[in-house]
């Protein structure tokens, strides 16, 4: 979640207090997220973006039955139940006059860095879902390997695993970012140093197009290096990764189901969570 710096902050995350404080302080009728937004769509990112935040699965614990999950249930609550597109207007002209706080965005390469700066007027914060660690974001693999602990042939694993993390191979990569670090900074420094053709004219690394269609309204060169580094500060902040439980969906689902319907208070609710999660994730040990 990214929104303007000028009426969210400009440090990296929030918590849900934070969040709310921000959409007191803007302008009447102003949205957190866009009208299209809905309340299951909340829920869903929410348990399947910062699952983490409220569950040690390693030790079968969990952290539901707080202020904070209370004050995110009722959050959640103000949304619609079906999109609104019809009250909606564009993104970036809404978030650039706050009357948008934040929206969802996916980087998946220098590029998209770059093009969200521009479409904010370099004024990029990133934020994330709110929580009480602040890291509200998270990465999503393109491949995920692992060596078995239990292995007895871990060299030979790990001889087949690293040829995937080598600058060789990541470099025919077509989307994300790499891993490997060498391939990382060379990256980083061609995005952040203007080029130009034979003739001396500026190739553009970044583009504006107009409304939903291919033909391109501006162009734009590298990013500047402040930039860079406010997206390395980010990137480094991020600690999760995106995570589905089936089961873990469908009780935190059935349970707040009772809440947005008046029947429970968020803190009934928040408990009843914690009750039954708990006993899920004790069973999973």
């Amino acid at each position: 979640m990214t929104g303007n710096a000028d009426y969210i902050g400009a440090d990296v995350g929030w918590t849900i207090d934070e969040l709310n404080e921000a959409l007191a302080a803007a302008e009447i009728g102003a949205k957190a997220v866009p009208n299209s937004c809905t309340r299951s769509e909340i829920l869903s990112n929410v348990i399947n973006f910062n699952s983490n935040e409220y569950i040690d699965l390693k030790n079968g614990e969990c952290n539901f039955d707080t202020p904070e999950f209370a004050k995110l249930l009722e959050f959640i609550k103000s949304f619609p139940e079906s999109p609104n597109y019809s009250s909606g207007s564009d993104e970036q002209s809404a978030i650039m006059g706050g009357r948008l706080l934040v929206h969802q965005t996916i980087y998946n390469g220098f590029g998209s860095v770059l093009t969200e700066e521009i479409r904010l007027g370099g004024k990029v914060a990133y934020k994330g879902f709110p929580c009480e660690s602040r890291n509200g974001s998270v990465a999503e693999t393109v491949e995920t390997l692992a060596i078995s602990s239990v292995s007895e042939h871990k060299d030979a694993a790990w001889s087949f695993i690293r040829q995937f993390l080598t600058p060789d191979y990541q470099r025919g990569m077509f989307d994300g970012f790499p891993s490997n670090k060498i391939l990382f900074n060379e990256q980083a420094a061609y995005w952040t140093t203007d080029t130009y053709d034979e003739n001396g004219k500026l190739i553009p690394k970044g583009y504006i197009y107009k409304g939903y269609t291919s033909e391109i309204e501006s162009t734009y060169g590298a990013m500047s290096l402040e930039q860079l580094n406010k997206f390395r500060v980010f990137l480094r902040s991020v600690d999760s990764m995106t995570s589905y439980d089936w089961t873990l969906g469908e009780i935190i689902s059935q349970e707040a189901a009772a809440f947005f319907a008046g029947d429970k208070t968020a803190e009934e609710t928040a408990a009843l969570i914690q009750n039954r999660v708990g006993l899920y994730v004790g069973e999973r040990q």
